[in-house]
């Protein structure tokens, strides 16, 4: 039975999150469709040297970031600064170091873990962080 349960609770959780409608933040200027028509247009206009520019990483640890995607200035793409670490920003002076997401999911404190995310998502911004890679998964590796 154990087998059975392991396999299928994945799948319906994964089924409850894709299938939901995202919510849309109040502060945002499109909707999900008007997001996406946006997105098709703009990559319908890109040469492939541009295209591969704008999804191709570079550097490890040059400047404040992890990985970086270089700005496109001839197509208005600013460029973008990924980071990151289970606990917050990494390589950076005076940031929090946040309880790790397994000691956090282990509270089963809903309203706790998304004041956490956020609070890791204010300092990302402020340090001038585009995308954080995250959460990050270490189970039976690393527990804290």
């Amino acid at each position: 039975m154990l087998p059975v349960f392991s396999l299928t609770l994945p799948l319906l959780l994964a089924q409850h999150v894709w299938g939901a409608e995202p919510n849309r933040p109040s502060n945002t200027a499109r909707t999900w469709t008007e997001s996406h028509n946006f997105a098709k247009t703009f990559v319908s206009k890109l040469k492939l040297e541009q295209k591969v520019n704008i999804t191709t990483g570079v550097g490890w640890k040059v400047g404040r970031c992890v990985g970086n995607i270089a700005a496109q200035p001839e197509i208005g793409w600013p460029g973008l600064c990924l980071q990151d670490s289970p606990l917050g920003v990494r390589f950076a002076d005076r940031v929090t170091a946040f309880p790790a997401g397994i000691n956090a999911g282990a509270t089963w404190d809903r309203d706790m873990i998304r004041r956490r995310g956020e609070a890791m998502g204010r300092e990302f911004k402020a340090k001038g962080v585009h995308v954080a890679l995250g959460p990050m998964m270490n189970l039976g590796r690393v527990a804290a």
